[in-house]
């Protein structure tokens, strides 16, 4: 095999690690829009409906009463748990995203590595019979 094919070879590897960088990058860009947008809408949400349901135990009379401050802990609970949810979610794809990263590179690394060796081992292999 000539030292083009393994230049050819290299250069495959370097435009196939691109790629698929490239493609990951754009899918976690994506990743932390989408975990943006539903935080922003969990908190809209949430401080649209704090008025109704005010309202709601106002008209009651229940204003200031411990049921008004259960519901009012067990809204904010649930909010709170959904929020944290999402947030737990965003991480694991985060560190997904991280870890194929990270896998990708070393794939790169080693298939680098292999070429380097088989390209060294030609050469060698060549310079034995130099003086033949």
């Amino acid at each position: 095999m000539a030292y083009y094919d393994y230049a050819q070879k290299q250069n495959d590897l370097n435009r196939s690690f691109a790629d698929e960088t490239a493609a990951s990058q754009y899918g976690r860009f994506v990743s932390q829009q989408r975990y943006s947008r539903d935080k922003q809408g969990m908190a809209q949400t949430f401080q649209r409906q704090a008025p109704r349901f005010n309202a709601s135990f106002a008209r009651r009379g229940l204003g200031d009463s411990g049921i008004f401050r259960r519901g009012l802990n067990e809204r904010t609970s649930d909010y709170t748990n959904a929020y944290n949810d999402l947030l737990a979610q965003e991480g694991a794809q985060m560190g997904q995203y991280t870890m194929q990263d990270a896998s990708r590179t070393d794939a790169y690394k080693m298939a680098l590595q292999r070429l380097m060796e088989q390209l060294q081992a030609q050469r060698a292999n060549e310079n034995q019979f130099v003086g033949f």
